[in-house]
């Protein structure tokens, strides 16, 4: 028996969480092609927490697809998205996960093909999960984990120094309107369930899970030749977040009688899932991002399946960008960063990017004890008690009250009704602790 019962409707999941509204058109599940990407890409020579990568091409070198461009410390690599023409190295593309320097890549056609290829086998047992060669490709994928920006194989390294009872895949949308996880699963399940099931055999894991809204339509079939149980849940927001995941599988009574929580458990993103399975089992390469354009400052939201390096804005004009959106956010629109569309490119963690016009501006007021900040937190933390605490510079205070607990959600400051930047003051306090350790 597994840990969790199978294909289970959780309709409440935990105290804290809330249900936002859209913003703006839902984006529909299909995922679309960029038309004639043909101009120039930016290949980002750091990306995540490496440093900046050592050329090994020179300008003007014409090279084939899959080509090893560049190579830095801690499992950095980057690769040729097509057959092209190597150009020169530019700072004129930056991003706020800390892309700085880019080679520039000439393709040799206009229109790259990306792979649509959808099938796989229905066994992959524990000895081809840790056959040498496994090891070997992992290594040196380049598949980044967008939460912290680590190295694929880097993390799993240190996961397999622990007992690891479970591996969840979380296809819950950040935003309902952010629903790139939903659209991948709709379009390539096999090849997530392949994924979550190569990474459980590599891990020794017990069991695998897959936690969805509950109203998807779900593959079960799918899901269950690749051995995965699958668990619906509500589209509480900040369901995204591995720890609100894993508290909600924690829950009592979300067993059956017998069962045991999971102690030691890891969750896995969607996107990384589908580039383990076209890794090991068709052979591919991560040269492409599935990038999700939405927000109420686009006409045509959507789904990309996008070159690495592509300028942002080539994206961003294909989903019809209204001329008065004020802000592009990569990730939520309450816990994303603001970026400059003209200096971005697609990166190896890119996910969502949120078009965001103009709304009325909130004039912070006194806290007035509510409590609605400490309701809806999912950390368990007293996020107004942190705020005071952190204005008046106690911060070692904060921290032993649970400042490091804090994942920057912004439920806090979405829901306070004296309009207070809560979440911005904790985030900023936390890393001043950081860079002062």
């Amino acid at each position: 028996m597994g840990l969790l019962p199978s294909f289970k409707k959780i309709e409440r999941d935990f105290t804290g969480g809330i249900y936002l509204p859209p913003l703006g058109k839902m984006p529909g599940l299909s995922i679309r092609k960029p038309c004639q990407v043909g101009d120039d890409l930016y290949l980002p020579l750091r990306c995540g927490c490496g440093d900046v990568m050592n050329v090994l091409v020179s300008e003007g070198q014409d090279v084939e697809k899959g080509t090893l461009l560049a190579q830095g410390d801690g499992h950095q690599y980057l690769y040729a998205p097509c057959a092209g023409t190597i150009g020169g190295r530019t700072d004129q593309y930056s991003q706020a996960n800390a892309v700085r320097s880019t080679l520039i890549f000439h393709p040799q056609d206009c229109d790259i093909s990306l792979t649509e290829r959808q099938s796989s086998p229905k066994t992959f047992t524990p000895e081809q999960a840790r056959h040498e060669n496994v090891f070997h490709m992992i290594e040196r994928s380049n598949i980044i984990m967008p939460e912290n920006g680590m190295p694929l194989w880097t993390y799993l390294k240190e996961l397999g120094e622990q007992k690891i009872d479970m591996v969840v895949a979380n296809a819950t949308p950040v935003e309902p309107t952010s629903n790139g996880p939903l659209a991948i699963l709709h379009s390539f399940p096999g090849q997530v369930f392949a994924g979550l099931a190569i990474l459980k055999h590599w891990l020794d894991a017990k069991q695998a899970v897959m936690t969805y809204p509950y109203h998807f339509p779900i593959e079960l079939e799918t899901a269950q030749e690749w051995q995965v149980t699958c668990i619906g849940i509500s589209e509480k927001y900040p369901h995204a977040w591995g720890r609100s995941v894993l508290r909600t599988l924690q829950k009592p009574g979300r067993r059956s009688k017998g069962q045991n929580p999971p102690v030691n458990a890891v969750v896995f993103d969607i996107q990384l899932l589908r580039q383990v399975e076209r890794l090991i089992l068709g052979g591919e390469l991560p040269t492409e991002r599935i990038v999700s354009i939405c927000g109420d400052g686009v006409g045509k939201p959507g789904h990309f399946r996008t070159p690495i390096g592509t300028p942002l804005k080539t994206v961003l004009e294909l989903a019809e960008l209204s001329g008065d959106t004020e802000h592009i956010v990569e990730g939520s629109s309450m816990a994303g960063t603001a970026i400059h569309p003209d200096h971005t490119v697609v990166a190896p963690t890119s996910d969502c990017f949120m078009a965001i016009r103009p709304f009325p501006p909130r004039h912070p007021g006194a806290c007035i004890r509510c409590g609605q900040c400490i309701e809806y937190c999912p950390a368990r933390i007293d996020p107004a008690m942190l705020l005071q605490l952190i204005e008046r510079g106690r911060d070692e205070k904060a921290e032993k009250k649970g400042l490091r607990a804090c994942m920057e959600c912004g439920i806090c400051s979405y829901i306070c009704p004296s309009h207070l930047k809560i979440a911005e003051w904790i985030g900023m306090a936390k890393r001043h602790k950081e860079l002062r350790d």
